[in-house]
């Protein structure tokens, strides 16, 4: 996504005079907040969402030692998420995307997607050009079960066409996509780019270009 969410934090802090705040510190911020909420994402829905980034937002602002009008910060960012996330320009690939993508599509793999997300997803994969390179996408918002729920996984198996102990999982977080892979006996791996899980006690790798040597 671009603004990424540090940078949105960078702005807001320097509207409310804190330009002095490095991006360095914010992005540690950030790492430690994806760490500290790892589990509350896993168990957040629609009820819950809007308390659980509050306290995301304190923790971060706590991390850089932000003391100002918080209440204000956080309804800033919350407004400027509102504009950015919808639309599907905002939204980038990672340059090692495409490329992993091609390499699997050379071997007799079925690719799909799970995503906690609305039908935005799918407008974004299109926007990227993304979209032909997979067999099946489940989006929680269609089908009404979010992960890390066993359910999902298995609906995936089932659109693959295989038992889950036959299929490989990526994901980026641990509780919502590793744990809820695993739940299901599906082997998965831990995407960690900003190495956010350091000890997770479960395979990970930095970036997809290293996964490729897996395949």
């Amino acid at each position: 996504m671009t603004p990424s969410v540090e940078e949105v934090f960078a702005k807001t802090l320097e509207r409310h005079g804190r330009a002095d705040i490095g991006k360095d510190a914010i992005a540690e911020a950030v790492r430690r907040a994806e760490l500290t909420f790892d589990e509350d994402f896993a168990r957040m829905d629609e009820n819950t969402e809007k308390e659980v980034w509050d306290r995301y937002d304190d923790f971060v602002f706590d991390m850089v030692g932000f003391n100002g009008d918080r209440e204000a910060a956080r309804r800033e960012m919350a407004e400027e998420f509102r504009r950015i996330v919808p639309e599907p320009k905002n939204w980038v690939a990672y340059p090692d995307t495409r490329p992993f993508l091609e390499a699997l599509s050379k071997r007799d793999f079925k690719k799909g997607i799970l995503s906690n997300a609305t039908d935005l997803a799918r407008k974004v994969m299109d926007n990227l050009d993304l979209s032909r390179y997979f067999d099946f996408v489940i989006i929680s918002d269609e089908v009404k079960v979010r992960k890390p729920s066993p359910e999902i996984f298995l609906m995936a198996a089932r659109k693959a066409k295989t038992a889950p102990g036959r299929m490989l999982y990526f994901g980026d977080k641990l509780a919502v996509d590793v744990k809820g892979a695993q739940s299901v006996g599906m082997p998965a791996i831990l995407v960690d780019r900003k190495n956010v899980y350091s000890d997770a006690g479960v395979f990970k790798v930095r970036n997809l270009d290293y996964a490729r040597r897996f395949l």
